[in-house]
């Protein structure tokens, strides 16, 4: 499948601000299941752009606006290939202890996220005879347990909230789900990026949809064989789903804070409003091959 996404925000301050730097984390991933074929950004008043990777390989772009303005305007436009992924392979715990896989696994094994006291009767449930095994049960487990909910929580909320509130959004669930497999040795990164989905009622037959910053998780599954490297496999928690070809994958990292969309500043004491839109075409395309 292959999706046209774009991208387009407007910040407005009540008074002119001076070197307006915002950092993008926009551009789709390549690697595995998914191809970046085309990206672009645009902004209004003229600006000065820079790319560079972050420290967890994620493509970021500076965009620098140094004059006086009153009117930020960004345009992104992105084209993507995906493809579904193939079964998670099966093996044993004992191959999460081999050095490949702690290699792999680099920042993404350690907890990173605050303990939660009462979090044991989550990780003795979801525990299951292989860590492909494990990784399922986490995900059947937060889809059925706790509930999708918008404004139950807020970016600054701990997983203990959205235990004691019985919902949350995406990234809830992400960070919950990244604390119970490394729980048990597994490793797990934060993956933030778009879920293609149409609105409730419009029908299938509708090839393009608003959306907005999804966020899932991916856990490092060693594989049979001495010699065969660990892979990255991906699954939405939020959903209970593996994630699959409508999910666009943009970044990851160990928790939200590594890969926020936007973040910036600018000098001037002024009050600021943004207005954000983001909208994902389906293309009928032939599927990518190769990945």
């Amino acid at each position: 499948m292959r999706f046209e996404i774009r991208y387009e925000s407007e910040y407005r301050y009540d008074r002119p601000v001076v070197g307006n730097l915002n950092r993008l984390r926009m551009r789709p991933a390549s690697g595995g299941v998914q191809r970046s074929e085309h990206f672009d950004v645009r902004m209004t008043p003229d600006g000065m752009l820079h790319r560079y990777a972050d420290l967890f390989g994620n493509d970021v772009v500076e965009v620098l606006v140094p004059g006086a303005h009153q009117i930020l305007h960004l345009e992104v436009d992105a084209l993507v290939a995906t493809t579904s992924p193939i079964p998670p392979p099966e093996s044993p715990f004992a191959h999460l202890r081999g050095e490949g896989y702690r290699e792999t696994a680099g920042p993404y094994l350690g907890q990173t996220l605050p303990e939660i006291p009462d979090l044991g009767g989550l990780v003795a449930e979801v525990r299951q005879g292989s860590p492909a095994e494990t990784l399922r049960a986490v995900t059947t487990l937060l889809g059925e347990r706790l509930t999708y909910t918008p404004g139950a929580t807020n970016v600054d909320s701990t997983v203990a909230d959205f235990l004691a509130a019985g919902g949350g959004v995406c990234q809830d669930f992400a960070h919950l789900a990244l604390m119970l497999l490394r729980e048990h040795d597994i490793a797990a990164r934060y993956v933030s990026g778009y879920f293609y989905t149409v609105p409730a009622g419009s029908g299938e037959d509708v090839a393009s949809a608003e959306v907005q910053t999804h966020a899932w998780v991916e856990a490092l599954l060693p594989v049979p064989g001495d010699d065969e490297p660990p892979v990255w496999f991906a699954v939405d928690p939020t959903n209970g789903i593996v994630a699959g070809e409508s999910h666009v994958k943009i970044g990851h990292g160990r928790m939200y804070s590594d890969v926020p969309p936007v973040e910036g500043t600018f000098a001037g004491d002024a009050a600021s409003t943004v207005e954000s839109h983001v909208t994902m075409t389906r293309l009928e395309t032939p599927e990518l091959q190769g990945a």
